[in-house]
């Protein structure tokens, strides 16, 4: 990872690259689909996740309390068209499922991993 960074930042010459490939290390793999439903694991423990997770859907205009209850295992919240739960796993990973809308569109699985990416960002 460090070296695809280092050779993004000579390539381009541009800081502001490193910055986003630095964020990204923070998600572990990447965005998976299965049926309507996206999902990324991060390198993170659950609370932390699940604070960030909060904080995008809210920069995404989503409008959620960021009070939002967490178990000790796992968190979870339904809005309108909107499920997300975040779990932990072991090694302290957290998993987050996100699905929008009832049906698999392209629009709906873009939706579901610009969430992931934000959730990312926040990390």
């Amino acid at each position: 990872m460090r070296t695809i960074a280092i050779a993004l930042s000579l390539a381009l010459g541009s800081t502001s690259c490193v910055v986003v490939v630095a964020g990204a290390a923070a998600a572990v793999g990447y965005t998976r689909y299965q049926e309507n439903e996206a999902y990324q694991d991060y390198e993170a423990d659950l609370e932390e996740v699940w604070d960030a997770a909060l904080v995008a859907l809210n920069k995404l205009n989503y409008g959620v309390s960021t009070a939002a209850p967490l178990g000790p295992t796992e968190g979870e919240l339904e809005l309108e068209d909107l499920w997300i739960r975040a779990e932990a796993l072991p090694n302290d990973t957290t998993r987050v499922r996100v699905r929008v809308g009832t049906f698999k569109t392209d629009d709906n699985q873009r939706r579901a991993g610009l969430i992931l990416e934000e959730i990312a960002d926040e990390l």
